[in-house]
């Protein structure tokens, strides 16, 4: 028998399918005023037998058609909320805006959004506790779902063969391969976006070559010789934009960051790579709030 909450009273409700001209000959409704703990019962008599057999037809079917309308209505009114969709299971919430066909600036911003799940993936996975990794994961493959269908062909191929390394690594619990992948992830998507908004792609490109950087610091060997190429990959970035920084200092510590990362590099010292490329990081964001003014 189902259960409706109506505030606080519980209404326990039966229908029978009545006989071409007849009704059934029994039917109770009984309410329980109940606590919200579930304590504290109180039962009232309901319509009995007798009352039915002295009712008239009409009066029986108004009766029953109120108490199931007043019954179904609490149910109604009381449906158990659904989980939020865009919840994700490390407690974080993952919001993608819906790619629009057509609509180059909402697919760009769909696109970026999409991109953040997959750079908290990057930066977090070298140390992040292996329990936390399911979660992080599952979050980068929300956000692809969100937006692949509003990706080339090529892109969303790419896409998919990185998660699929995301995969791969995990399943030999490498952490410095999840991060390679990942960030491959999100240079597809930032790549995808276009570049006309008032922050350049650049910018978040810059970002890419950082944390690519840092993970292949966190390799056991480190990989030297990719973070060389992260490192030309940066300067190749920041040539196209250095020209638009017009804050003589920020645009001077831009650029030594890179330089500095690739002195590390070069002396393959990892205390000294770390560093760099954790301010170059740093400086990422400033470029970011400099542009966006």
């Amino acid at each position: 028998m189902p259960w409706c909450l109506l505030d606080r009273l519980v209404v326990p409700f039966q229908f029978a399918t009545p006989t071409i001209g007849s009704l059934p000959k029994l039917y109770h409704f009984p309410t329980f005023a109940v606590l919200r703990n579930g304590a504290a019962k109180l039962t009232l008599s309901g319509w009995t037998e007798r009352q039915e057999r002295t009712m008239n037809p009409v009066s029986k079917l108004a009766l029953l058609a109120t108490c199931g309308a007043l019954a179904l209505a609490g149910c109604s009114a009381q449906k158990p909320t659904a989980p939020d969709a865009s919840a994700s299971a490390s407690g974080t919430t993952v919001t993608v805006p819906k790619p629009a066909a057509g609509d180059a600036d909402a697919n760009t911003s769909a696109f970026l959004a999409a991109a953040e799940p997959f750079e908290t993936l990057t930066e977090q996975a070298p140390t992040a506790p292996t329990a936390k990794l399911p979660s992080l994961i599952a979050d980068a493959k929300k956000a692809a779902d969100g937006v692949s269908p509003a990706l080339a062909a090529p892109a969303k191929a790419a896409l998919m063969e990185h998660l699929a390394a995301v995969d791969t690594a995990q399943k030999s619990n490498d952490h410095t391969g999840i991060a390679l992948a990942a960030v491959e992830g999100y240079r597809t998507l930032v790549e995808s976006a276009s570049d006309t908004g008032k922050v350049p792609k650049a910018v978040s490109l810059l970002d890419y070559s950082g944390f690519r950087y840092q993970a292949d610091l966190s390799a056991k060997p480190v990989r030297w010789d990719d973070m060389a190429q992260a490192v030309a990959f940066a300067q190749g970035q920041w040539n196209g934009i250095a020209a638009r920084v017009t804050e003589t200092a920020l645009r001077a510590d831009f650029a030594k960051s890179v330089a500095n990362m690739d002195d590390a590099v070069k002396a393959k010292d990892a205390k000294a790579a770390k560093t760099a490329s954790t301010h170059e990081l740093d400086l990422v964001d400033k470029l970011e709030g400099f542009f966006a003014k």
